[in-house]
Parts: structure tokens; C-alpha cells; sequence
């Protein structure tokens, strides 16, 4: 029997969806129309589904970004994940958004990492604040997520970090010029897909770690709004 999983992320303000099975991406969508979640995650989760000629019974589980991210997209995506896991009694799988980030890195990366490497995905909070997290060069997890604003004594400590970090995500751009006469590497593609989510939540599945269904509540970071409709 197969394992279809359905992989969600609303955490910024794009949106993707990836459907696979075990560690194969089947189908994906990627939206690119800024804050259109609310309109359009359910009719593409529908959309993929008619593509492989698949009904909502044959899921085994869901799985979606749980944050941080922004309030109304995290939202939209776990109302819309908790709706189909109570409908068809499947599991809920939650995985951190600045890990999927980080995998995403992983996934686009060219060049060998090494031991001297270090990860830092940024997600944007506000003014000079960010969200955080600190991976090795395999993507294990060195810091939890934490707020983090970009003072004197951060740029300070940034420079004479013996490692090379890799700042990459959404809040790595205000922190360029901060450091931009250093070793450390910045990287401007959005590694921030569904598709990224892949292996993360599969193992998730084996590993039997799933989230509270009832209880569950995403990871909030900052406030972002829907589009008015003229």
C-alpha cells in the first residue's frame, strides 16, 4: 500500500503544496501570488489530488509547516490540515518552518559542506528582529528557534564567529550589509517549498511522531494581512 502524504506551507507569503510518496515528490504546486491562501489552498490541494487520480481516503497523513511564520497563513494552513486529518482520521505532522528551510538549502546545495560550516536560517519578524536557528553543515539541529535582533553586540559576536555561517531565508537580506566585508556566505533563493518538507515528514511518518490533532496550535511570528478585494 502506498504512502501518500500531503505536504503543506503557508508559512510566508507564498504558499506550495507537494504530495509524495515515502521520499519521491509526485506532484507539487507553488503559488506566487502574494497572500492568496485563503482562496486558493483548498482548490489546489483538490487540484493535485484529480491529477493523480486520488480522493482524500487514500492520505495517510498531513503534514505542514508549523512556524514561525506569518499569523494568517500559518492560520490557514492548520485549519485546512486540521479539517482533513479529523475528516479522514489521519495523522497531523508538524515540522518546524526554519528546519524545512534549512533542508531546502540541503536539497539546492552545489558545493560540498563541511564540518567549518555552519547553518542559519532567517525568518523576518520586524524592523531589525528576526527568527533563528543554528544547524551543523548535516543539517542537525545546533540551537532551537529563537528571536534574534541584529544590535551591536550580534554583529560583533557574527564577526569573530570562528565558524562560516550561511545566512539564508527571508531575514537574511537585512543582515547583509551588517556583515558584508566577512567570511560568511549569504544565500538569496527561496529554499522555503513544500517539496522541501519531503524527507522531514516521511520520517516523521515512520518515526510515528505526530502532533496532538486536537491541541494543536502553529508557531506564530508575526502578523501579516489578506488582500482587500477591490
Amino acid at each position: 500500500m502506498k504512502n501518500y502524504i500531503l505536504n503543506i506551507d503557508t508559512s510566508n507569503d507564498f504558499f506550495s503544496v507537494a504530495l509524495s510518496i515515502d521520499n519521491q515528490c509526485i506532484d507539487e504546486i507553488k503559488s506566487t501570488e502574494n497572500q492568496r491562501q485563503a482562496e486558493q489552498l483548498t482548490p489546489c490541494i483538490k487540484h493535485i489530488l484529480d491529477r493523480q487520480n486520488l480522493v482524500f481516503a487514500q492520505l495517510k497523513a498531513i503534514a505542514i509547516s508549523r512556524g514561525p511564520g506569518s499569523y494568517t497563513g500559518l492560520r490557514i494552513g492548520t485549519s485546512v490540515a486540521k479539517g482533513i486529518c479529523f475528516a479522514q482520521n489521519i495523522p497531523l505532522i508538524g515540522i518546524d518552518t526554519l528546519q524545512i528551510l534549512t533542508q531546502g538549502l540541503l536539497d539546492r546545495q552545489t558545493e560540498t559542506l563541511t564540518p567549518q560550516h555552519q547553518l542559519c536560517p532567517l525568518i523576518d519578524a520586524r524592523r531589525m528582529e528576526v527568527f533563528a536557528a543554528v544547524y551543523d553543515h548535516e543539517g542537525k539541529e545546533k540551537k532551537k528557534v529563537y528571536s534574534q535582533i541584529f544590535d551591536s553586540q550580534f554583529v560583533e559576536n557574527a564577526q569573530n564567529e570562528p565558524l562560516t555561517n550561511i545566512y539564508f531565508g527571508s531575514g537574511a537580506g537585512k543582515l547583509k550589509p551588517l556583515l558584508a566585508h566577512t567570511k560568511h556566505i549569504f544565500v538569496e533563493q527561496n529554499c522555503l517549498w513544500a517539496n522541501h518538507m519531503i524527507t522531514l515528514a516521511n520520517q516523521k511518518y515512520i518515526d510515528k511522531d505526530f502532533e496532538n490533532l486536537a491541541y494543536f496550535e502553529p508557531l506564530y511570528a508575526k502578523n501579516f494581512f489578506l488582500e482587500t478585494k477591490k
